[in-house]
């Protein structure tokens, strides 16, 4: 995901080598990605949006949840 933003949409980043952390943002800077597999509270994902405000954050144990009704053929 990083590296199709930064490679193919031009987002610009930053990546701290000490704690592995990479963080990048949208080039109209609005949205900011922060991607740190080292922090202790287990979020890996950090997605931010600016106007409106919303945010999301995901850990290692984040996990899709399949329908309801189960897998449609």
């Amino acid at each position: 995901m990083i590296g199709s933003l930064v490679h193919l949409f031009n987002w610009p980043y930053g990546h701290d080598p000490r704690t592995g952390r990479v963080a990048i943002d949208s080039p109209c800077g609005s949205v900011f990605v922060g991607f740190e597999p080292s922090r202790d509270d287990g979020i890996w994902w950090d997605i931010r949006h600016h106007e409106p405000y919303w945010a999301a954050q995901f850990s290692l144990q984040t996990h899709a949840v399949p329908a309801a009704d189960g897998p449609r053929d």
